[in-house]
Protein backbone atom coordinates (compact mmCIF):
# COMPACT_ATOMS: atom_id res chain seq x y z
CA UNK A 1 0.00 0.00 0.00
CA UNK A 2 3.26 2.30 0.45
CA UNK A 3 4.11 1.95 -2.47
CA UNK A 4 0.64 2.52 -4.08
CA UNK A 5 0.38 5.64 -1.87
CA UNK A 6 3.54 6.89 -2.66
CA UNK A 7 2.78 6.82 -6.68
CA UNK A 8 -0.54 8.24 -6.94
CA UNK A 9 1.09 11.29 -4.84
CA UNK A 10 4.03 12.31 -7.10
CA UNK A 11 1.60 11.30 -9.91
CA UNK A 12 -1.20 13.71 -8.07
CA UNK A 13 1.65 16.21 -7.50
CA UNK A 14 3.91 15.95 -10.06
CA UNK A 15 2.23 14.63 -13.55
CA UNK A 16 1.90 11.43 -14.75
CA UNK A 17 4.56 12.64 -17.11
CA UNK A 18 7.16 12.94 -14.38
CA UNK A 19 6.62 9.35 -13.27
CA UNK A 20 6.44 7.51 -16.85
CA UNK A 21 8.95 10.45 -18.77
CA UNK A 22 7.95 11.85 -22.04
CA UNK A 23 9.29 9.64 -24.88
CA UNK A 24 9.47 12.35 -27.08
CA UNK A 25 10.95 15.05 -24.96
CA UNK A 26 13.56 11.84 -24.08
CA UNK A 27 14.06 11.51 -28.19
CA UNK A 28 14.08 15.34 -28.77
CA UNK A 29 16.67 16.21 -26.04
CA UNK A 30 18.76 12.69 -26.94
CA UNK A 31 21.59 12.32 -29.43
CA UNK A 32 20.48 12.08 -33.30
CA UNK A 33 22.34 10.31 -35.88
CA UNK A 34 22.70 11.70 -39.71
CA UNK A 35 22.06 8.64 -42.00
CA UNK A 36 21.73 7.84 -45.91
CA UNK A 37 18.43 5.93 -47.24
CA UNK A 38 17.73 4.48 -50.24
CA UNK A 39 18.56 5.45 -53.83
CA UNK A 40 18.56 7.96 -54.59
CA UNK A 41 19.26 8.49 -51.44
CA UNK A 42 17.72 10.64 -48.81
CA UNK A 43 20.31 11.74 -46.11
CA UNK A 44 18.35 12.98 -42.94
CA UNK A 45 18.91 13.38 -39.29
CA UNK A 46 16.88 11.07 -37.11
CA UNK A 47 16.63 10.58 -32.69
CA UNK A 48 16.82 6.99 -33.83
CA UNK A 49 18.15 4.71 -36.95
CA UNK A 50 15.71 3.78 -39.17
CA UNK A 51 15.01 0.02 -39.90
CA UNK A 52 14.63 -1.64 -43.31
CA UNK A 53 10.95 -2.44 -43.67
CA UNK A 54 8.70 -4.03 -46.37
CA UNK A 55 7.60 -2.25 -49.22
CA UNK A 56 3.61 -1.18 -49.06
CA UNK A 57 2.00 -3.24 -51.76
CA UNK A 58 1.19 -1.96 -55.31
CA UNK A 59 4.62 -0.07 -55.46
CA UNK A 60 5.46 -2.75 -58.29
CA UNK A 61 3.21 -1.71 -60.69
CA UNK A 62 4.34 1.50 -62.20
CA UNK A 63 7.97 0.76 -64.36
CA UNK A 64 9.99 0.24 -60.96
CA UNK A 65 13.29 -0.47 -61.23
CA UNK A 66 14.23 -0.69 -57.66
CA UNK A 67 12.37 0.38 -54.38
CA UNK A 68 13.21 0.69 -50.55
CA UNK A 69 11.72 1.50 -47.91
CA UNK A 70 13.20 2.36 -43.87
CA UNK A 71 11.07 3.14 -40.39
CA UNK A 72 10.72 3.98 -37.10
CA UNK A 73 7.93 3.07 -35.00
CA UNK A 74 4.31 3.31 -36.18
CA UNK A 75 1.73 5.00 -36.81
CA UNK A 76 0.02 4.26 -33.21
CA UNK A 77 3.45 5.31 -31.39
CA UNK A 78 4.06 8.59 -29.90
CA UNK A 79 6.30 8.73 -33.46
CA UNK A 80 6.86 7.05 -36.31
CA UNK A 81 8.84 8.44 -39.16
CA UNK A 82 9.52 6.16 -42.82
CA UNK A 83 11.54 6.99 -45.95
CA UNK A 84 11.00 5.26 -49.29
CA UNK A 85 12.83 5.80 -52.16
CA UNK A 86 11.89 4.68 -55.85
CA UNK A 87 13.99 4.34 -59.14
CA UNK A 88 11.97 3.66 -62.02
CA UNK A 89 13.23 2.30 -65.56
CA UNK A 90 11.55 5.89 -67.75
CA UNK A 91 11.16 9.14 -66.25
CA UNK A 92 8.48 9.77 -63.85
CA UNK A 93 5.30 11.32 -65.30
CA UNK A 94 3.29 11.24 -62.23
CA UNK A 95 2.48 14.59 -60.62
CA UNK A 96 3.18 14.78 -56.85
CA UNK A 97 -0.55 15.98 -55.83
CA UNK A 98 -1.28 12.37 -57.20
CA UNK A 99 1.65 10.62 -54.79
CA UNK A 100 0.20 12.78 -51.87
CA UNK A 101 -2.99 11.76 -52.71
CA UNK A 102 -2.08 8.12 -52.91
CA UNK A 103 -0.77 8.11 -49.20
CA UNK A 104 -3.78 9.88 -47.65
CA UNK A 105 -6.14 6.82 -49.41
CA UNK A 106 -3.87 4.34 -47.85
CA UNK A 107 -3.67 6.76 -44.72
CA UNK A 108 -7.96 6.13 -44.67
CA UNK A 109 -7.59 2.50 -45.60
CA UNK A 110 -5.22 0.82 -43.31
CA UNK A 111 -6.15 3.18 -40.51
CA UNK A 112 -9.02 4.05 -40.94
CA UNK A 113 -7.88 7.39 -41.03
CA UNK A 114 -11.36 10.23 -40.92
CA UNK A 115 -11.31 13.94 -40.35
CA UNK A 116 -8.04 14.02 -42.63
CA UNK A 117 -7.13 17.87 -42.62
CA UNK A 118 -4.43 18.63 -45.06
CA UNK A 119 -2.91 21.82 -46.45
CA UNK A 120 -0.07 21.59 -49.21
CA UNK A 121 2.93 23.59 -49.56
CA UNK A 122 5.86 24.02 -51.93
CA UNK A 123 9.27 22.40 -50.26
CA UNK A 124 12.52 23.42 -51.17
CA UNK A 125 15.99 21.73 -49.78
CA UNK A 126 19.02 23.34 -49.51
CA UNK A 127 19.95 21.36 -52.64
CA UNK A 128 17.30 23.53 -54.45
CA UNK A 129 15.37 20.60 -55.38
CA UNK A 130 11.42 21.34 -55.29
CA UNK A 131 8.96 19.02 -53.51
CA UNK A 132 5.67 18.86 -52.04
CA UNK A 133 5.28 19.03 -48.21
CA UNK A 134 1.53 17.74 -47.43
CA UNK A 135 0.53 18.27 -43.72
CA UNK A 136 -2.08 18.40 -41.28
CA UNK A 137 -4.15 15.89 -38.60
CA UNK A 138 -6.41 12.59 -39.03
CA UNK A 139 -8.24 10.63 -36.60
CA UNK A 140 -7.17 6.90 -36.56
CA UNK A 141 -8.15 3.88 -35.19
CA UNK A 142 -6.16 0.49 -34.52
CA UNK A 143 -7.74 -2.96 -36.02
CA UNK A 144 -10.36 -4.29 -33.88
CA UNK A 145 -10.45 -0.94 -31.57
CA UNK A 146 -12.93 1.86 -31.30
CA UNK A 147 -10.49 3.92 -29.90
CA UNK A 148 -9.64 7.04 -31.83
CA UNK A 149 -5.59 8.65 -31.55
CA UNK A 150 -5.56 11.64 -33.07
CA UNK A 151 -2.08 12.52 -34.96
CA UNK A 152 -0.37 15.36 -37.04
CA UNK A 153 1.32 13.88 -39.69
CA UNK A 154 3.44 15.56 -41.84
CA UNK A 155 4.66 14.05 -45.95
CA UNK A 156 7.22 15.20 -48.33
CA UNK A 157 7.61 14.24 -51.72
CA UNK A 158 10.15 14.53 -54.15
CA UNK A 159 10.64 13.64 -58.04
CA UNK A 160 13.48 13.99 -60.01
CA UNK A 161 14.13 12.37 -63.34
CA UNK A 162 13.67 8.89 -62.98
CA UNK A 163 13.29 8.89 -58.80
CA UNK A 164 10.80 9.39 -56.28
CA UNK A 165 11.77 10.22 -52.32
CA UNK A 166 9.17 9.99 -49.99
CA UNK A 167 9.45 11.24 -46.15
CA UNK A 168 6.44 10.52 -43.75
CA UNK A 169 5.89 11.47 -40.19
CA UNK A 170 3.52 11.26 -37.32
CA UNK A 171 3.25 12.06 -34.15
CA UNK A 172 0.31 12.69 -31.65
CA UNK A 173 -1.60 15.84 -31.80
CA UNK A 174 -0.87 18.79 -29.76
CA UNK A 175 2.60 17.07 -28.72
CA UNK A 176 4.96 19.70 -28.57
CA UNK A 177 8.20 17.43 -28.75
CA UNK A 178 6.65 15.34 -31.60
CA UNK A 179 6.57 18.75 -33.93
CA UNK A 180 9.61 19.94 -32.47
CA UNK A 181 11.33 16.12 -34.20
CA UNK A 182 9.04 16.07 -37.09
CA UNK A 183 10.68 19.81 -37.48
CA UNK A 184 14.11 19.32 -36.78
CA UNK A 185 14.24 15.72 -39.38
CA UNK A 186 12.63 17.85 -42.23
CA UNK A 187 14.71 21.31 -41.89
CA UNK A 188 17.78 18.75 -42.08
CA UNK A 189 17.17 16.38 -45.40
CA UNK A 190 19.09 16.24 -48.28
CA UNK A 191 18.80 14.51 -51.23
CA UNK A 192 21.11 12.75 -53.71
CA UNK A 193 20.44 14.45 -57.31
CA UNK A 194 19.41 12.02 -59.62
CA UNK A 195 21.67 12.04 -62.57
Amino acid sequence: FLVVGTLTYFITTKGLESVLGHPTKELYEGEWITSDYGNPAVTMETPKVLKRTKLPNGRKDMGVKESQAFSYGSFFDEISVNVSTTSFKDTLSRPLEKVVEREIKSFEKQYKAKDVFVKQDQFDTKEGITGIKAYGSMVIFKEDSDKEIKIGYEILVFAQERGLQEIIITYRDNDEFGSKISDRIINSVELKRVN
